[in-house]
C-alpha cells in the first residue's frame, strides 16, 4: 500500500514540478506574515492566544486562528516550512489542498482551545493570575498533526531526522518527547508541551472518526489504531 501511495506522490510531484502548490504557498506566506507581525509594538500579544483574553471583555477569539501559525523565533519558523514543505509534497497528492487545509485549522484551533482550557484549570488549581495572561503561540500543534496523518497515509515509512531514522507510528510521540526535554531543560514552554500532545490526539480523532474524504468517514482501520502509535513492547 505504501509503495502504491508513494508511486502516486511521485506522478503528482512531477506533473507540478518546478512549482510549489496554492496550498504550499499559502501556508508558508501566513507563517512568514504572521512571524513578520511578531516585530511590530504589541504584534505579537495581538495574534497569540492568552487564555485571560479570549473571553469577556477582550474577546480576543481571533487568537485561536491566528496563534497557531504565529512563530516569535525565525529558526522555527524556518523549521516549520520544512515541515511543512515535506508534508504537503507528500499528503497533497493524496488529499487535496483543501482537506490538508481543513485538517490543519481544524487541529490547530482544537489544540489551541486545549491549551487554553489547561491554564484555566491550572490557575483555578494554583491561583497564579499569571497563567491567564502569559500569551502563547506556535505550529508545534499543527506540525505533530501533520505527523499522525503522514503516519496514517505511509505507516510502514521511515523518516531521517538528523542522525536519528524514526519510524512513521513513532514520530508523534518523538516530537512531543521533545517538547518535553526543552521544556525540562529549560529551554522550552509547558504550553509547547500541551500544544504538541493535544494536537497529537485532535489530529487522530478528526482523522479516525471525522474527516470524509473519498466519501469514507474517518479510517477504522487496525493500522491506524491509537496503540498503533506506541512501541510494540508496550501495545
Amino acid at each position: 500500500m505504501d509503495k502504491e501511495r508513494l508511486a502516486e506522490v511521485l506522478r503528482g510531484l512531477r506533473s507540478n514540478r518546478g512549482s510549489l502548490s496554492w496550498f504550499t504557498k499559502g501556508v508558508i506566506a501566513a507563517l512568514l506574515v504572521m512571524h513578520l507581525i511578531t516585530y511590530i509594538p504589541g504584534g505579537y500579544n495581538a495574534m497569540a492566544l492568552a487564555p485571560g483574553e479570549v473571553g469577556p471583555p477582550s474577546l480576543h477569539i481571533w487568537t485561536f486562528v491566528t496563534a497557531p501559525f504565529t512563530e516569535k523565533a525565525l529558526i522555527q519558523v524556518l523549521l516549520d516550512i520544512v515541515a511543512v514543505f515535506v508534508c504537503a509534497s507528500m499528503l497533497e497528492p493524496l488529499w487535496g489542498g483543501f482537506k490538508l487545509l481543513e485538517m490543519i485549522v481544524v487541529v490547530g484551533a482544537a489544540a489551541n482551545l486545549v491549551t487554553t482550557l489547561s491554564y484555566i484549570a491550572l490557575y483555578a488549581a494554583s491561583s497564579n493570575p499569571d497563567l491567564l495572561f502569559l500569551p502563547f503561540s506556535g505550529f508545534s500543534a499543527v506540525v505533530c498533526g501533520l505527523a499522525v496523518a503522514y503516519k496514517q497515509s505511509f505507516p510502514q515509512a521511515t523518516v531521517q531526522l538528523g542522525l536519528l531514522r524514526v519510524h512513521t507510528r513513532h514520530l508523534p510521540l518523538a516530537l512531543i518527547a521533545a517538547h518535553v526535554a526543552f521544556y525540562l531543560l529549560g529551554t522550552g514552554s509547558l504550553a509547547q508541551v500541551i500544544l504538541s500532545a493535544s494536537g497529537f490526539l485532535t489530529a487522530w480523532v478528526f482523522l479516525r472518526f471525522y474527516q470524509n474524504r473519498n466519501g469514507v468517514k474517518g479510517d477504522p482501520s487496525d493500522a491506524f489504531g491509537f496503540e498503533s502509535f506506541f512501541p510494540s513492547a508496550v501495545q
